[in-house]
């Protein structure tokens, strides 16, 4: 994998959180500091204990998740 991949997969990933926080479902601030705190933390952990995980896919559970707590 090199770089360019990197980049262009952070940017699928964005586009993609930008796209449930704004069409899908509406996020407040408050909704957005949450769901960002919540995927560096899972984010965190997992990379701490070596498991393979999608920040995309981290990154929309915590979106739904904080839609849905609030």
């Amino acid at each position: 994998m090199t770089r360019h991949d990197d980049h262009r997969g952070a940017a699928r990933g964005g586009r993609v959180a930008r796209r449930l926080g704004e069409d899908v479902t509406r996020l407040d601030h408050v909704s957005g500091l949450q769901a960002n705190l919540t995927t560096a933390v899972l984010v965190g952990l997992g990379g701490a204990r070596g498991l393979p995980m999608s920040t995309t896919h981290v990154s929309t559970g915590a979106i739904a998740g904080s839609t849905r707590a609030g």
